[in-house]
């Protein structure tokens, strides 16, 4: 009993000592609480669709993203901080053919590889080649052509042609459309003769019903080639269309993506000039005639978005979407409601526009008038020279 005695004291102290230590030990800072990254939304009014208009038609919000900060108002940075997902994404879908260039000096290189194919280029060949020229160019145009040939020969005259109607495409966007430039993008074109090989390069076994393809994965156009000369520059043109509106405009609605593709693919390059003569596209066409009030069958083509526009019917949805852009480019408030749209895409590449909103809102009459125009054009398309 006289030695457990001390020892429960002893005991006792530490633990009493234990429980003082503990409570008087300062509090650990709480962890600091995540940040949030990415883009957010500041409140926007919706469009208001005046009565007596479609019924359907909807506003939607649209938002002017900010970059959120920390709370000492600096920029999120550093290795482990987290990468704005949404900023990610919104490069990708405006994103350039290359890292977007100052105007300036430019060389051009010429060259055959070991299979005999000529290359032509910005960038100087690695390697062993043969005939290799460099040709100096005062200055750099806003869109620069690498075009190369996969497995056939690329004729010079070729490559010349695809720079002059890339260059006259890029010029009709901004002068007509208000489409920015941002630096020079570089567009690479890829000629192929064999549907083999143009259905492996562009990763789709289905492609060998197609005839051309736009790759945003790696910014390339593909060609099938054709025998009719004048059908491959068709195909080209429509391409590079989509490449340029990919590259500065973003997501476009399939059915105005397509538009404009088929509207440019009809464009005749000549010297500094260029013109389109939409009615031979039409050629006296009446089936893609919708039925039924104009204005909903416009609606109804803009539902089809994606995979929806490409099933059952597409050849009267291609034609249809023709004529809609024919339609807005023949009238200056036309060419105005198409470039707001396109100026409304820009700020939100992501995301398809509203477009039945914005031609609402800004085509002449409305919506209504629109789709009226839209089916008399198509009905009786006007034997007019568009000139750019």
């Amino acid at each position: 009993m006289r030695i457990a005695l001390p020892v429960l004291l002893a005991f006792g102290l530490g633990i009493l000592a234990w429980v003082l230590q503990w409570n008087l030990e300062p509090e650990a800072a709480p962890l600091p609480k995540p940040v949030a990254t990415g883009w957010i939304p500041e409140p926007v009014s919706a469009l208001q669709v005046p009565a007596g208009h479609p019924a359907s038609i909807t506003g939607s919000k649209r938002v002017s993203p900010g970059p959120v900060e920390t709370r000492d108002a600096s920029p999120i940075a550093g290795t482990h901080a987290a990468t704005s997902h949404a900023l990610a994404v919104r490069a990708n879908c405006l994103a350039q053919a290359s890292p977007a260039k100052e105007p300036g000096p430019l060389a051009i290189h010429r060259w055959t590889d070991s299979r005999g194919i000529i290359h032509f280029s910005d960038t100087a060949p690695q390697g062993a080649v043969q005939a290799h020229r460099r040709i100096e160019v005062d200055g750099a145009p806003p869109v620069r052509v690498e075009a190369r040939g996969y497995d056939v020969n690329l004729p010079e005259a070729l490559a010349q042609r695809a720079v002059a109607d890339a260059l006259a495409i890029q010029r009709i966007l901004r002068d007509s459309l208000g489409v920015e430039d941002d630096g020079v993008s570089v567009l690479q074109i890829e000629f192929i003769a064999s549907p083999a090989a143009f259905a492996k390069r562009t990763g789709n076994a289905g492609a060998s019903q197609a005839a051309g393809s736009y790759s945003m994965r790696d910014h390339t156009i593909r060609v099938l080639m054709q025998r009719d000369v004048e059908h491959n520059f068709r195909i080209l043109r429509h391409e590079i269309t989509h490449a340029l509106i990919h590259e500065r405009v973003g997501v476009l609605p399939t059915a105005l993506n397509e538009g404009l593709a088929g509207f440019f693919e009809n464009l005749s390059v000549s010297g500094m000039g260029a013109q389109v003569i939409p009615a031979r596209e039409m050629g006296g066409a009446t089936g893609p005639l919708p039925s039924g009030d104009p204005a909903a069958a416009l609606i109804g083509l803009f539902a089809h978005a994606d995979q929806l526009f490409y099933g059952p019917g597409q050849e009267a949805r291609y034609m249809q979407a023709f004529a809609l852009i024919a339609q807005l480019m023949g009238s200056e408030g036309g060419r105005r409601a198409l470039a707001t749209v396109l100026r409304a895409q820009r700020q939100a590449p992501c995301e398809s526009a509203d477009v039945v909103a914005i031609l609402e809102a800004e085509y002449p009459g409305g919506l209504a008038t629109l789709g009226a125009d839209w089916l008399a054009w198509m009905r009786s398309p006007p034997d007019a020279v568009l000139a750019y």
